[in-house]
């Protein structure tokens, strides 16, 4: 009798609940924070039930994550499948995914991408602008060069920018077929990278790299390319590949392709 009584509180909790969202921007832990007052609302002894710890835990995620998630564990481990311990199972769920992501998200570099050992890095990035049929190809292509002198010897990080841009007309009568379609093709002079340009290079490769991670979006028909691999000229060099499809507009490849263009005019 007691449980059919706290089954139809908690109904009654809903359709209140139902009634005070009027934004579909509310987020999830706003909405179960409605929930729960909705049923302190109908039931002012709510002290020690599951909603009452929920809502300690729902509290403490962003100050004490650990503590939160004993919580939810408590409530789960119930094993009873009431509203609270299945809702606690997604909060432990989304909460450790999160660190996770943050776990996946910490890279090291070798300094002076000692690491190309003769390679050529390519940063890639293909637009959408004939939909399904691809769009202009922007590469970043970034290698070791030896500059000798006199008495000595100097290793530097070069680099240049090119740019493919196709018809839309072009590309849809040969398909996906790039190599048969005739873009207008632009390259930039090579330059050497400075420091700061080495690192707004490692903020790219980072960039995409965390996006790619965190990126679950299904497979599409239409939308942006982003590569970053190393070509390598045999089959024993390192080799780094990073392909994200469809992707976001990887704002730091193009700063990092603005720069080149700028330090190229000022060289002029």
């Amino acid at each position: 009798m007691h449980s059919m009584k706290n089954f139809i509180l908690f109904l009654l909790a809903i359709l209140i609940m139902s009634c005070k969202i009027t934004d579909k921007g509310v987020s999830e832990k706003d909405f179960l924070k409605l929930q729960i007052d909705s049923l302190k609302q109908l039931n002012e002894n709510l002290t020690t039930t599951h909603p009452f710890l929920f809502e300690k835990a729902l509290n403490l995620e962003e100050s004490d994550k650990e503590t939160a998630i004993s919580i939810y564990k408590t409530i789960a481990n119930t094993k009873n499948g009431d509203f609270w311990a299945i809702e606690s199972e997604k909060r432990i769920l989304n909460l450790t995914k999160e660190e996770i992501k943050k776990i996946n998200t910490k890279f090291v570099f070798i300094e002076d991408f000692d690491w190309l050992c003769g390679d050529t890095l390519e940063l890639f990035q293909q637009n959408d602008k004939c939909g399904k049929w691809g769009g202009d190809i922007e590469r970043i292509r970034i290698f070791r060069k030896i500059k000798k002198a006199s008495d000595s010897r100097k290793e530097e990080i070069v680099g240049y920018y090119t740019k493919e841009c196709f018809d839309c007309d072009t590309l849809s009568r040969v398909g996906y077929l790039y190599d048969k379609a005739i873009p207008t093709i632009y390259k930039s002079k090579e330059i050497e990278f400075t420091t700061q340009q080495r690192e707004l290079l490692k903020e790219a490769i980072l960039d995409l790299a965390e996006h790619r991670l965190n990126n679950f979006l299904p497979f599409g028909h239409s939308g942006i390319v982003n590569k970053v691999q190393v070509v390598g000229n045999d089959k024993y060099s390192k080799i780094i590949y990073i392909s994200d499809y469809p992707s976001f507009n990887w704002n730091k490849f193009h700063k990092l392709k603005k720069e080149i263009e700028e330090l190229i005019e000022a060289l002029k």
